[in-house]
């Protein structure tokens, strides 16, 4: 079977098409894949404390391929709005326990946790914000 010239283009014309739309999708999951945000959730616990709620996450993040990474201990806090602030993060290297948190204590305005290597103790006070005042 004996293809046309008009038949032979064709196909070389879709088969150049197909190349480039598989190159600019391998190159976008490439650059993902390197330099891409990875955040994964593992774990949640939520602790109420006099400020609100108290959130430890388990967590994987990276920047770039998560290749063995062995995870993060995350620690936020929520104060009634849905904006959460980050308290800790611990960053492990491969193959290590440590730092992780295992679990927090939070009662009245301190928090308590350890981390295998430090023990840390975070007290909040409310500011009270009086007519005098002046907010920066």
């Amino acid at each position: 079977m004996k293809l046309t010239q008009q038949a032979r283009r064709i196909l070389i014309i879709a088969g150049i098409g197909l190349a480039i739309v598989a190159a600019f999708f391998t190159g976008r999951y490439w650059e993902h894949f390197q330099n891409g945000r990875w955040y994964r959730v593992h774990a949640e616990r939520i602790y109420h404390w006099d400020f609100g709620a108290v959130h430890l996450h388990h967590v994987t993040d990276s920047i770039g391929w998560p290749f063995l990474d062995p995870g993060d201990s995350v620690i936020s806090m929520s104060n009634g709005s849905h904006h959460r602030i980050k308290l800790y993060q611990s960053k492990r290297d491969f193959q290590e326990s440590w730092p992780w948190v295992h679990d927090l204590e939070a009662e009245g305005n301190q928090l308590r946790w350890s981390d295998g290597v430090y023990r840390y103790r975070l007290g909040l006070e409310l500011i009270d914000h009086s007519v005098n005042d002046a907010v920066p």
